[in-house]
């Protein structure tokens, strides 16, 4: 009885996790919308990520400047790359969230930002897609600068670590909490803005 009682109780979650979701920023309007500035010189590639509804952003390990490098995971043998992302704490930063932890985080959470040095780019394939959208350099700072000022920091200015995954994994407590009015859809539109990307106004949909 249970177990049927808590199969009814994931159908439910997942169906309202659904309605839930298709009133939010989505990845794909994010995604498709995305207008890089008109540039006629040479400027700093970044890549934005679409995965299912979640989008983030990758930059080359090499062009990221000085005042972010305090905020890289310390194992960066290897790594090409720079991943930052948005999302729930309890959620966001656990392998083994379910569809209930999804629910209770568009509903209201905390907020966690990821930061990780990987070695390749997600693969466009059928699960991910990549756009490579290329900024000035004062927009490709103002992008970053926003994305450091995304994190909480204690008293003596110091962030602050909610989890490390792995020594090239860090997920910080972010400013900013997460909720159906605010995803990391919307926190990807706000870093890109930053950065001169043109974006269409807010949209809904699936």
């Amino acid at each position: 009885m249970f177990f049927r009682a808590r199969a009814t109780a994931a159908g439910v979650g997942l169906a309202l996790l659904g309605a839930l979701l298709s009133a939010c920023t989505t990845s794909e309007s994010v995604y498709q919308e995305a207008r890089p500035p008109g540039l006629t010189g040479p400027g700093p590639e970044i890549f934005l990520v679409r995965h299912g509804w979640h989008t983030q952003i990758e930059v080359p390990l090499e062009t990221v400047p000085p005042f972010f490098l305090p905020l890289l995971p310390p194992d960066r043998d290897g790594g090409h790359y720079v991943m930052m992302g948005f999302g729930a704490k309890g959620y966001f930063d656990r392998a083994d969230a379910d569809a209930m932890d999804g629910l209770q985080a568009l509903l209201s959470a905390d907020g966690a930002l990821q930061i990780s040095v990987v070695t390749d780019l997600l693969p466009a394939d059928g699960q991910h897609q990549s756009r490579r959208l290329r900024l000035s350099p004062q927009g490709y700072a103002a992008m970053l600068r926003f994305v450091a000022a995304s994190v909480r920091r204690d008293p003596a200015g110091h962030p602050r670590l909610d989890l490390v995954q792995k020594s090239n994994d860090y997920f910080y407590d972010a400013k900013t909490g997460y909720s159906l009015g605010y995803n990391c859809n919307d926190w990807t539109a706000e870093a890109l803005r930053a950065g001169g990307v043109g974006l269409a106004p807010r949209q809904a949909g699936p």
